[in-house]
This record gives C-alpha cells, structure tokens and sequence, in this order.
C-alpha cells in the first residue's frame, strides 16, 4: 500500500504501537513512554533535535522517518551483528586472579552496553585469557562459555557469568598478557522469546539497565560501574605516549598565552 493514497495518515499513526515502528526497542519504547510519547503519531509530532539528545542520531532519523523525509536509504542498512568481541592486551603482565577479574569485569559491562546500544541480547557468553604467544615463560591459554537460559543485554548477569568462567579456567603461575569476552550467539531484543515465569524479573532488570545507562551518559562513562572492577587498574593499557587529543577531547586544547 502507497502512504500516500491514505485520506488521514494521522490516524493510522495513532494507531501504531512504538514497537511496531522500525529501529524502536522494547527498552527505547519504555522511556518513550515515560517522557509522553505512546504511538507513532506522538513520535511524529515529538522534537527530533530533543530526542536525539537523549537517543542519539539513529533516533532523530526515526523521527523524521515517520514524518516521510527519507534519511536512511536502504543500502545503508548494516547487517545485525553476529557477535560482540570486547577484548584488551594488558599494560602488563597479570599473575593475580583480582586484577584479571577487574578486567573481566570491565569486558563484560562494556559488552552488555554494545549489545543495548544495539538492541540485541545473547544467548551465550564466553570468557578467555591468555598468555604472550613471545614469552620465555610457560604458556597457557584457555577459554570457558556460559549459555543463559532466556537471551540477555542484563549487565549483572553478563558479569556473573563472565566471572564464573573465569574461576574455571584461571591456573596460578602464569603471565597473562590478554583476555576478553566473546558474545557469539546475538539476537534482537524485540524477538527474544522471554519466560513465562520471569515477568517481573525482566521487567526490573530493564529498568535497571536504562537507569545505569543513562546515568553513565549523563555524567559521563563508568560514572556507575561493579565494584569488581575497580579492585584493579593494573590492567589498564599504557597510554604515557598515546597521541594527544587535541579534536576530541576539551580538556586537551592547547591553551595559548599572548
């Protein structure tokens, strides 16, 4: 059917949930919802430039979408995402199980805001760690996957499972040079096939998860984060001769004195 032809498009936009809309979430639906907009027509009449403040680019487009002005061209769509990799080589060799939990922590945090910024949930989570391939010390490398029963973006659930791999395959005396966490088996939020037990659950963990998001964007990233991973920075890369900012950064504009 041509939009076009449609006598009162108004009216039929009343009649389409935001869910139904394309690139609207469950999660983005829900805080819609909770600023004032319930129906497409809502979504329509709604300031873009308000919006994308809060939603970012990909949400102004949408707007404008349902207003019919063409932003997105198909060939532009990309493809889902098959997996999430989020993975660091360490500023040093690690020994201690804390400083290796600290970043396995941050990979599976990090992982968990990829998969909501994304719309996506996993089915399956797998952690691995790993020496330097050059060291004269003995190598060791190892990986362990945790499946979750309904697929999730929950951050708490990520780590847990992240860690409790982690304890599996962690042995003393070694050098550890890299680890990572590993979303192999991603699917969309909207068609995740939820339990029908667990309502409530799922429910307040996505509550949870919007609050923690949009605090860490209000006041910047990791303004909120597990206590797990801040028993340690010794992983954190080294970054004494990384390139200055100068584009990017405020704090790192050159000041200059007449």
């Amino acid at each position: 059917m041509d939009w076009r032809s449609i006598e009162n498009p108004d009216a039929v936009l009343k009649t389409v949930p935001l869910d139904d809309v394309w690139g609207i979430s469950r999660r983005w639906k829900d805080r819609l919802n909770q600023i004032g907009i319930q129906h497409a027509l809502d979504l329509k009449d709604a300031d873009p430039k308000r919006l994308r403040q809060q939603f970012g680019v990909v949400m102004e487009r949408i707007v404008d979408e349902v207003r019919g002005v063409s932003c997105i061209a198909l060939e532009e769509m990309p493809a889902p995402k098959k997996q999430i990799m989020t993975s660091r080589s360490f500023g040093e060799k690690l020994t201690e199980f804390d400083d290796l939990r600290a970043a396995i922590t941050h990979f599976a945090t990090r992982s968990a805001e990829k998969c909501r910024q994304q719309g996506l949930a996993t089915h399956a989570l797998l952690v691995f760690i790993q020496t330097s391939p050059f060291d004269t010390n003995p190598q060791y490398s190892n990986s362990a996957t945790t499946t979750f029963e309904v697929p999730t973006n929950d951050s708490s659930k990520m780590v847990a499972a992240a860690l409790q791999g982690l304890k599996r395959i962690y042995r003393s005396g070694f050098h550890y040079q890299k680890a990572g966490v590993l979303l192999p088996d991603l699917w969309a939020e909207g068609v995740v096939q939820t339990s029908l037990f667990d309502t409530d659950h799922n429910a307040r963990s996505d509550k949870l998860m919007a609050a923690l998001d949009d605090i860490n964007r209000r006041h910047g990233k990791q303004a909120i984060r597990y206590a797990s991973e801040a028993i340690s920075t010794r992983w954190h890369m080294r970054q004494q001769f990384k390139s200055p900012s100068y584009t990017t950064s405020i704090k790192e504009l050159w000041t200059i004195q007449i």
